[in-house]
């Protein structure tokens, strides 16, 4: 598996200049040093060396073919001179005279350079990275995610009434929230994920390898942790997010985020301090309250698990129901509904449907708001539904 670029670097350059002190010739012991520790292959190795080195990025196959050159020339120099010639002598005039990559070189002491470019890609503020830097990151991993078949999700949360916040207890006090949440991201994010402050007072994660409902665990320990550490600010701090997932609801890292906003928008609309995870609607539906008796259970792999259990709806639309029950339900997952409200009595009988799970909230004590869409309903019961609520099919 290729290292995604922001967990591997800041092990790697420290590494490298170690190794390259103890021995600047021997690259056979450099390559099998960041392999031993990064738990990588040779050809990842050395796609990340060059990347580190002359910060030159390569698909793995050209990095090996790059490297395997390199180490000829080195041998080369090597015997014509008399003696051995490090690894960066030989690279440099590898990428000089030979593949001609590099045209105006400039010698300038790792450390400092690397110490440069990690200022060009954070927030001074929050320790995160910039917006520039993820915009970077999200086209490369999007890429790299189609190549291998990958999933790949982007949270995007905003901090609700931040405004008032400003407004009331001064702009430091606002700087210190942002700083909060900014350290709140980096410790329950892990280390292959890539968190920023996206602009403002809104944050962003890329989230390798991580399909939608699994994005939402990493939502969930951001909001437990937030919640933990602001108890003590002097007014509330809670965000809206919003979550979409490569390649199930975009093609590509525009209409990725696109995706993720629009489902951020949706949680501000409802209320607030929820995260949504992003689904295509064809229509905006009224949602209208309704009495209903709601019976549910789990399906996993498309099978019912367990027995109904029995609950009540709190309002129903064309497009889902909202109804609560005394169990935390996954964001994501799917349920076998059957729908009996009074105001149905045309004689057909319960509604049944498939439904996945959209928003979960904690209402009270053991009871909990759950959001549901519609994904399999028959046409003549979306007629029904329509009728009962005295509103027209689209």
């Amino acid at each position: 598996m290729e290292l995604p670029r922001s967990a591997e670097e800041p092990i790697t350059r420290d590494l490298v200049q170690r190794v390259l002190r103890e021995d600047d010739a021997n690259l056979e012991h450099l390559v099998r040093e960041v392999a031993r520790t990064h738990l990588a292959g040779v050809a990842t190795v050395e796609r990340l060396l060059l990347r580190v080195l002359t910060h030159l990025d390569f698909e793995v196959d050209e990095a090996q073919r790059h490297w395997s050159a390199i180490t000829d020339h080195q041998r080369a120099i090597s015997a014509t001179v008399g003696r051995d010639v490090g690894l960066r002598v030989a690279m440099l005039d590898y990428f000089i005279n030979i593949n001609r990559r590099v045209q105006n070189p400039k010698i300038i002491e790792i450390a400092i350079f690397e110490e440069t470019v990690r200022s060009a890609h954070t927030d001074g503020l929050t320790g995160l990275y910039n917006r520039r830097y993820f915009d970077e990151i999200l086209h490369r991993e999007v890429q790299r995610c189609r190549r291998y078949g990958q999933p790949l999700s982007v949270l995007i949360l905003d901090l609700d009434d931040f405004k008032q916040l400003n407004d009331a207890c001064g702009h430091p006090a606002g700087d210190a929230a942002l700083a909060l949440v900014g350290r709140v991201l980096g410790e329950t994010t892990r280390d292959v994920d890539v968190a920023c402050r996206y602009g403002g007072e809104e944050f962003a994660v890329i989230l390798p390898e991580t399909a939608g409902s699994r994005a939402h665990r990493l939502d969930a320990r951001v909001r437990a942790r937030l919640a933990e550490v602001a108890a003590g600010l002097p007014r509330p701090l809670s965000y809206s997010g919003g979550i979409a997932s490569f390649p199930e609801d975009a093609d590509g890292p525009d209409d990725l985020l696109a995706r993720a906003d629009t489902a951020l928008y949706r949680a501000k609309a409802d209320g607030k301090g929820i995260t949504y995870l992003y689904f295509a609607e064809r229509r905006r539906y009224v949602r209208v309250p309704a009495e209903a008796v709601v019976r549910y259970r789990k399906l996993g792999e498309g099978r019912p698990r367990g027995r109904h259990r029995r609950s009540s709806a709190r309002n129903l639309s064309l497009g889902g129901v909202l109804f609560q029950c005394a169990e935390a339900m996954g964001l994501g997952g799917h349920l076998e509904l059957v729908l009996d409200f009074a105001d149905l009595k045309d004689g057909g009988g319960p509604i049944r449907a498939v439904v996945q799970v959209r928003r979960v909230e904690e209402v009270d004590a053991g009871r909990f708001d759950v959001g549901v869409a519609f994904e399999r309903l028959r046409e003549r019961d979306v007629a029904r539904i329509a009728g009962a609520l005295k509103m027209p099919v689209e």
